[in-house]
């Protein structure tokens, strides 16, 4: 009878200890989401600005082109 009891609260314990990670991991992922979002953002606009950085005067390329061919 001694046998029965322990294999069951082996397999209690170890039911507990399953639940325990899944419950841990799921807090983790959901902690870590918002972050994961926020980083994605953040990459986005600056990949965004790298792309749309220009140098020089503000004036549109059709502009500077008219006035390139006036003088």
């Amino acid at each position: 009878m001694t046998e029965i009891t322990s294999s069951r609260d082996e397999r209690h314990l170890v039911g507990e200890v399953t639940r325990w990670f899944l419950l841990t991991g799921n807090r983790l992922l959901v902690s870590l989401v918002p972050l994961a979002i926020l980083g994605a953002y953040i990459l986005h606009v600056a990949t965004i600005a790298r792309r749309t950085a220009a140098f020089g005067p503000f004036v549109p390329e059709t502009d500077r082109r008219s006035s390139d061919d006036e003088t």
